[in-house]
């Protein structure tokens, strides 16, 4: 018998399935210092939906690979947050490593 989703998938739930599948393609890199899911998670109710980026260096350190999708809901564009991966290296291997991860990520 097949296992039958009875709620949403959570953008939590996205994000923690999202790094499971990375990490099962060797597909994080030793820089990454963590990933972590959004602390405020809500049903994803829409299937249509784009995941959206942020890879920028940090305020004081590092840099953050922010990932959030967009989607239209009741005829509102709705952005809602998945989670953050971060690395406390800061050179330009470590910023091509951080975007290797949204590229994985969009190749899935």
């Amino acid at each position: 018998m097949k296992n039958m989703r009875k709620r949403p998938m959570t953008t939590e739930e996205l994000f923690d399935a999202i790094c499971k599948i990375l990490k099962e393609k060797g597909k994080l890199p030793d820089i990454l210092d963590y990933g972590l899911a959004t602390h405020n998670p809500v049903p994803i109710k829409n299937y249509e939906y784009g995941l959206r980026n942020k890879l920028d260096y940090g305020g004081n350190e590092g840099i953050y690979l922010d990932l959030w999708i967009e989607y239209v809901a009741d005829g509102k564009r709705c952005a809602r947050d998945l989670g953050t991966f971060k690395t406390l290296s800061t050179d330009d291997e470590a910023m091509h490593c951080m975007w290797k991860i949204y590229a994985t990520i969009l190749s899935m």
